[in-house]
Parts: C-alpha cells; sequence; structure tokens
C-alpha cells in the first residue's frame, strides 16, 4: 500500500510541512457554506433520480436521448444545475412549471397500519375524504382532509399519466413528466451513442493507445451507411477516426446495430 507515501510526498512538496499525519484536520469555514445551493442541489438530485425511474419503467437507455422533462415547481436559481438534469437524464430541454397538466390525475395513499392506530373509526371518514378528492397540501407539506390534517408519514401521492407518451413520477412535493416520444432525430442520435460505444470498446480490446487514430471499415451488408453520412464528423472525433469505408469485413469485429450482427475492422495508421 503505496497511498499513504504518495500523500505525505505530495503535501510535504506543496506545503513544505513535517508530515499531513501529523497535521490537524482543516476546520469548517461557516461563511463558505452555501445552505440555499445545498438545498438547489439536493432537489436536483431527487429530481435526476425520478426522471432516471421513469426510464427505467420505460425500458429506455440512458444513452437514448428524450425531447422534454418538465418538472413541478420553480427552476433552479443556478443555470448550471439545469444544464447538469438534462445531461444527467440525456435530455433535450428541461421545462419548470407551475401546475401538472390535465391529462395527470393525482390521488393520495394512505398510510392505513399508522392511521388505523392513531384514528380508530375516523379512518372510514378520511377514507371518504380521499374518494371525494376533499384534500389539499398545506405549506407545511401536511395534508389536509376535510377536519383531519395527516402528518408526512401518513400518506403519499401517487401520479397517473392518461397520455402513453408521458410518464410521471413524484415523491413528496417533487414531480417529473417525462416524454418518451422518439422521433426519427432522437432515435439516430441514440444509433450514433451506441455505435460509438461499442466502437470504443473495440479499441480497448485491440490494445489501441488513447491517441492512436484508426481507418474504419465496415462491412458492405452493415446497414449503417445512413448514419454515416449524418453523423460522420462526430464518430471521426469521437473515435479517433481518420477514414471510413466500406468494404468486406466478415472476419472483423462484430457489432449489433439496430437488432442485427454488423462486422468491421479498426486498423491502426501508422
Amino acid at each position: 500500500p503505496f497511498t499513504p507515501f504518495l500523500a505525505e510526498a505530495i503535501y510535504q512538496n506543496l506545503t513544505g510541512q513535517e508530515s499531513v499525519h501529523l497535521s490537524d484536520y482543516p476546520e469548517a469555514k461557516a461563511d463558505l457554506i452555501n445552505i440555499e445551493l445545498e438545498n438547489e442541489m439536493a432537489r436536483v438530485l431527487l429530481i435526476v433520480r425520478l426522471a432516471l425511474n421513469a426510464r427505467n419503467q420505460a425500458g429506455l437507455k440512458i444513452r437514448q436521448p428524450l425531447a422534454v422533462l418538465k418538472v413541478l415547481g420553480r427552476a433552479p436559481k443556478n443555470q448550471s444545475l439545469i444544464e447538469l438534469i438534462k445531461d444527467e437524464i440525456n435530455a433535450k430541454q428541461v421545462d419548470f412549471i407551475s401546475h401538472l397538466p390535465d391529462f395527470v390525475s393525482k390521488t393520495v395513499v394512505l398510510n392505513l397500519p399508522v392511521l388505523g392506530k392513531k384514528y380508530g373509526s375516523d379512518l372510514a371518514k378520511i377514507k371518504q375524504a380521499v374518494l371525494d378528492n376533499k384534500f389539499f397540501l398545506l405549506k407545511s407539506g401536511k395534508l389536509k382532509l376535510a377536519d383531519f390534517v395527516l402528518n408526512k408519514i401518513e400518506f403519499s401521492f401517487k401520479y397517473n399519466s392518461k397520455k402513453d407518451n408521458w410518464l410521471v413520477s413524484g415523491s413528496g412535493e417533487s414531480v417529473i413528466l417525462l416524454n418518451t416520444e422518439l422521433n426519427q432525430d432522437l432515435i439516430q442520435e441514440g444509433e450514433l451513442r451506441d455505435l460509438i460505444r461499442q466502437l470504443q470498446e473495440a479499441r480497448k480490446k485491440q490494445g489501441l493507445a488513447v491517441d492512436d487514430r484508426v481507418v474504419l471499415v465496415f462491412d458492405q451488408t452493415c446497414s449503417v451507411k445512413d448514419l454515416i453520412a449524418k453523423f460522420e464528423i462526430e464518430i471521426k472525433k469521437e473515435v479517433l477516426v481518420k477514414e471510413i469505408r466500406f468494404a468486406k469485413a466478415e472476419k472483423g469485429i462484430e457489432l449489433e446495430l439496430f437488432g442485427k450482427n454488423c462486422f468491421c475492422n479498426l486498423a491502426k495508421v501508422k
């Protein structure tokens, strides 16, 4: 285990002091703590988790770009956090909305074991209030149901979308809507990302150095000509390809594209 010795050498070279292991742990600087930013970041993490759960529910890999994510509530003040959400969930656009659209329904799910012990026979009145949609959320996060006020642990919300191309996911007051409809441009971009991933893996298997440039030869039977024509610049940049050709490459690297097997070769440029 050489890491402690490496840390020691780096510390001594940077500071000139005797040892990092003999130094006091740095004290926190309260004036550098940004509570507002921490709260916004916590919300961003929740939004991303909900969106990724919706992706998994739809069976959409993260490599497949999506058009729009809608988030209930205000947008973060820091624009970079919005860009972070877009990158993490691979969506072209993130919109923040003030209310849920008409095609989303919201129902209350009661924590019956907890409520039964607390309210006894009054539980029937609470259930009826849910059926009658006589509830609203208080600023405190508690739920007003007829003459009763429920704590956060006593209920949750369930959201449903009436449109097949919109998935909705929520946790507490945080709700996201993910548009899963794919147009041709989004599909092709997803195919491009998958192709680049497989080519990068092929580079590693062939033992190519990070900066080695290659000639990429696809077998003539590969159905990638349209994709290459549209994204040739991106492929050459990401995979360090000097030239792309189509020829016979039956015994080359096997790729899976569009649900079919395809062969290609990577030849190092000398």
